[in-house]
């Protein structure tokens, strides 16, 4: 049975009768399951764990403007507190609609005090996220089925390093969009860029060992790298990208994560003089580099920028893995990413990887080797950075002309987000609650920034997957939540 559930502000709910282990009291013989009741298309629902388990629920803020998962602990204690007989269909309306508002700023607050990437979120302004939308699914669709046959049943089997068409196709790809020399050999194709971290950590590292990372930089990265038992160095990043002169004295990295195209989050790229700077420093410490080459290929300009890897390819300095991914090319539910090592390192890393992670999905593989002959991957690139570019520039121009000399932004030359920081000291955590009042979702530069050091503060803006017009109407708003802080400080 599924019970609809609607309240004068929008915030939809929807309760389904199943199981659900964890979240009410065990005695109870039917569990309930809540899932989310979104804007028309979008789907909610429970958010699952490996084990089976489920760990939050997706539900939406004033208006539906933006949602985002609840985790369970909030749930169940919501749901603790209400006697057992009281649970009936009839008052679910009033139980639900009353607790959720209640709790509205707890729900934010979870939000904004997390630093990991496993939050649901949608609508304007999140970043790191494209529009799904434009994706030729009726091409990948043909693709999948033309593979997935009888006659391809090779393609069910295991794997060890990919299907050799495809990382044939990106070793031809890299060599003309990143000046990058490599066989097929040295190619790794890999379920998302996390697993290819997780993978350099294990098979180059040893806990305690000291890993430089960009500070502003991705928490993601930082997450998989603490939790393989490794150090931590945040080094400082400018306008020309990480400053290795500036890492503590004394610090002996093995590992260097660094984002040189299109650093995440401020958008800098790193300056030819920096980036031999970073070899000869991975050379003198005979540390490895990992170059996470996000969102290069949503550039806004015709210059090629070459890879790392490209320029390490003298002898004595190849000491860089490169680490690329289709989550923001293609879609982010694909999991596919790709990791080029060095000659020396291409065969323990492939039965590294085949140990560790016990490879398939060659029916995917098969399916993108085709999509990236064929042009179609080319085509999509093209269509994605028209449309894009239009919406940063409807986005630099909505905010700029409203908070004007008060925001500042140094990077915009590629990816899908924004970065805007303050001229002003103030807190963008408070300000980036009062959005999410707003319906509005940013994310606090100050959250990207190592603890231990000083941070800078600032919005980040996603604008891939807000439509022209939408971006038009959520700016303004973002503008006067902005505008009312900075008069009521």
């Amino acid at each position: 049975k599924i019970f609809s559930i609607g309240n004068p502000h929008d915030l939809g709910m929807t309760i389904i009768e199943g199981t659900f282990n964890g979240l009410m009291n065990q005695s109870l013989d039917q569990k309930i399951l809540l899932t989310a009741s979104l804007n028309p298309g979008m789907s909610g629902g429970p958010t699952i764990n490996h084990d089976g388990e489920v760990i939050g629920i997706n539900v939406a803020t004033m208006g539906n403007d933006v949602s985002f998962l609840v985790p369970v602990a909030y749930l169940k204690n919501l749901l603790d507190i209400l006697p057992v007989q009281s649970i009936s269909p009839s008052n679910w309306d009033n139980i639900i609609e009353q607790q959720l508002l209640e709790n509205q700023d707890q729900y934010i607050n979870a939000y904004l005090n997390m630093d990991w990437a496993s939050l649901e979120l949608g609508g304007a302004f999140v970043p790191g996220v494209p529009d799904v939308g434009l994706f030729p699914f009726a091409t990948w669709r043909r693709l999948l089925s033309k593979n997935l046959c009888f006659e391809q049943r090779h393609l069910a089997r295991y794997s060890q390093g990919g299907f050799g068409p495809l990382k044939s196709a990106l070793a031809d790809y890299l060599r003309v969009s990143r000046m990058m020399h490599c066989s097929p050999a040295q190619i790794l194709i890999l379920n998302g860029s996390h697993q290819a971290i997780d993978l350099c950590a294990r098979m180059l590292c040893d806990p305690g060992d000291a890993v430089w990372m960009e500070d502003p930089g991705y928490w993601g990265a930082r997450n998989v790298l603490r939790a393989n038992g490794l150090e931590l160095v945040p080094v400082p990043v400018d306008v020309d990208g990480m400053m290795p002169e500036l890492a503590p004295p004394g610090s002996h990295p093995r590992l260097v994560f660094v984002s040189p195209s299109c650093q995440y989050p401020t958008g800098v790229t790193m300056s030819l003089a920096r980036r031999l700077q970073l070899l000869e420093t991975a050379r003198r410490h005979e540390a490895w580099i990992i170059e996470d080459d996000y969102d290069n290929e949503i550039r806004y300009y015709p210059h090629i920028i070459g890879s790392l890897f490209g320029q390490a390819e003298q002898p004595g300095l190849q000491r860089v893995l490169y680490l690329g991914t289709f989550s923001k090319t293609m879609f982010p539910g694909l999991r596919l990413a790709y990791l080029v090592v060095p000659e020396a390192l291409a065969e323990p890393f492939a039965v590294g990887n085949a140990e560790l992670y016990r490879e398939g999905r060659l029916v995917e593989q098969a399916a993108l080797a085709e999509f990236i002959e064929a042009g179609h991957f080319s085509r999509h690139l093209r269509r994605m950075r028209s449309v894009y570019q239009e919406r940063r520039t409807i986005l630099r121009r909505a905010i700029e002309s409203r908070l004007g000399d008060r925001v500042s932004t140094a990077g915009g030359q590629a990816g899908l987000n924004l970065a805007y920081l303050f001229a002003e000291t103030l807190d963008d955590v408070e300000l980036a609650r009062r959005a999410l009042h707003a319906g509005i979702v940013f994310r606090p530069m100050s959250m990207y920034y190592d603890a231990s050091r000083g941070s800078r503060v600032g919005m980040n803006l996603g604008f891939a997957a807000v439509s022209a017009e939408d971006i038009t109407i959520a700016a303004d708003r973002l503008c006067s939540v902005v505008e009312a802080y900075l008069v009521k400080r």
